[in-house]
């Protein structure tokens, strides 16, 4: 994210390693344009993750009435610079929908994510996992789970990847 915004001309940019989790926690002021409702996520890990889309896979990634079994909601906020690779994202066959935290907010991008079936959350390490959970709970949505410390996780678990242009 630092060096995103930086690319827009910013020079002072400084990183608060804990994340908006830890400021809180720490009792720093935050305000907030919206009341997002509670809710509890629930962390997977890699390993549940791998088992569950094993599972999903074997029926084609759909449930009898041909509702996805599991997505895959991917928010990493990840901006490649020109000639980088691309980063690695979970290799699935089931249905995975790719944004920025921020796209929750309209509803295009929410219609792309269904209501009844179970969400699983991925961010770079996890910490915005429940902040996302609680804004689709908002809406409706209540089988949305995180990706315990996130990709970065997923990749050290050593667990199937591919390349986002190749995906």
């Amino acid at each position: 994210m630092a060096v995103a915004i930086k690319e827009y001309g910013y020079t002072n940019v400084k990183i608060y390693n804990g994340g908006l989790k830890d400021w809180i926690g720490a009792g720093l002021p935050v305000v907030s344009d919206e009341k997002l409702p509670e809710y509890k996520t629930i962390f997977l890990s890699a390993e549940d993750v791998k088992q569950r889309m094993g599972v999903a896979e074997k029926s084609g990634c759909l449930s009898e009435n041909g509702l996805p079994l599991l997505t895959l909601l991917d928010l990493r906020t990840e901006r490649v610079p020109e000639g980088a690779e691309a980063p690695l994202v979970i290799r699935s066959s089931c249905q995975t929908v790719s944004g920025f935290l921020d796209d929750l907010q309209r509803d295009d991008f929410r219609k792309k994510i269904p209501v009844d079936s179970p969400i699983i959350v991925i961010t770079e390490t996890g910490n915005r996992d429940e902040y996302a959970a609680r804004y689709l709970h908002k809406y409706g949505y209540n089988q949305v789970f995180g990706l315990q410390y996130g990709m970065r996780g997923w990749i050290k678990a050593d667990y199937p990847t591919v390349s986002l242009e190749k995906q």
